[in-house]
C-alpha cells in the first residue's frame, strides 16, 4: 500500500512539472508569434469605403411646339420679262399644340412588396490598386499590381428583390495576403436597400501575394441571418495577378 501511494504521488509530481513546462512554452509561443499576426493582420487591411446608388427614378420634362401654319412661299405676279416683282408678306405663324413629354432616367424604383423578399446579390465590378490614398475615389482599375501595391477590389451589392433588405446582413471578403486575411463588415458598413438599389464598396490591402490568378471571394449574408427568395447567388469572384517588385 506504501508503495503505490509513493508511485502516485511520484506520477503526480511529474505530470504537475510537465504542466508547468508546458505552459511556459505556450507563453513563450503567445508573447513571440501571436502578436506578430495581430500586427501583419492590422497592417493588411488599408481601406473600407462605400458609395450608395439609389435607384429612384429622375424625371425630366421636355416641352415642344408643333406649328400648325406653313409659311406660304413668296411668289412673282408680274411677267418675268418686266423684271419686276411683288413682295408677298408671310403671315404670322400660330403656335401649334404644346406636348410635354416625361422621360423616366435609370429605370425607375420599385416599390417595396411587404409580402415579399429581398434579394441580396455581390457583383465584382474591378480589380486593380489604391493610388494615393485608401477612398474609393483613390481606386485606379489596372491589371498590372505589384507586390507593394495596395491591391484593391471594387464590388457592388444589388438588392434584386422586391422588399426592402434592412440592415441585418453582413459580407465577408476573402483577400490574397501573404497571410490569409477574411475582412467581416460592421454593421456600419452595410445599410437597408430598397428593391432595385445597390451599394459599391472599394476594399484594399496590402502584403499581397505574389502570384498568377489569385482569387478574391465575396459573399453577402455570410451568416446567413436574411432571409432572400433566392439563397443561391450570394458569393461573387475576382483573379488577381501580382508580380514581385525587386
Amino acid at each position: 500500500m506504501e508503495t503505490k501511494k509513493a508511485t502516485v504521488q511520484g506520477l503526480a509530481i511529474v505530470g504537475f512539472i510537465s504542466l508547468a513546462f508546458l505552459g511556459g512554452v505556450l507563453a513563450v509561443y503567445t508573447a513571440q508569434f501571436v502578436p506578430s499576426v495581430v500586427n501583419g493582420v492590422a497592417s493588411t487591411l488599408v481601406g473600407v469605403t462605400s458609395v450608395f446608388v439609389p435607384q429612384n427614378p429622375v424625371v425630366v420634362s421636355t416641352s415642344t411646339t408643333t406649328p400648325t401654319d406653313i409659311f406660304p412661299t413668296a411668289t412673282s405676279t408680274t411677267p418675268e420679262t418686266q423684271k419686276k416683282t411683288t413682295p408677298v408678306t408671310p403671315p404670322k405663324p400660330t403656335p401649334g399644340k404644346e406636348k410635354t413629354d416625361v422621360i423616366q432616367v435609370n429605370g425607375g424604383g420599385v416599390v417595396s412588396n411587404p409580402n415579399g423578399l429581398p434579394d441580396l446579390v455581390p457583383v465584382v465590378l474591378a480589380t486593380g490598386i489604391l493610388q494615393g490614398g485608401v477612398e474609393a475615389k483613390d481606386f485606379v482599375a489596372t491589371s498590372t499590381i505589384a507586390s507593394t501595391d495596395r491591391v484593391a477590389v471594387k464590388f457592388a451589392v444589388e438588392n434584386k428583390g422586391d422588399k426592402t433588405s434592412g440592415t441585418n446582413w453582413n459580407f465577408t471578403v476573402v483577400m490574397p495576403t501573404q497571410q490569409t486575411y477574411i475582412f467581416e463588415s460592421k454593421p456600419e458598413h452595410v445599410q437597408s436597400l430598397n428593391p432595385g438599389e445597390r451599394i459599391e464598396y472599394v476594399i484594399g490591402f496590402d502584403r499581397p501575394k505574389v502570384g498568377s490568378n489569385l482569387p478574391i471571394s465575396i459573399t453577402v449574408d455570410s451568416n446567413n441571418t436574411l432571409t432572400e427568395s433566392n439563397e443561391n447567388n450570394n458569393g461573387a469572384f475576382a483573379k488577381v495577378t501580382v508580380t514581385a517588385t525587386p
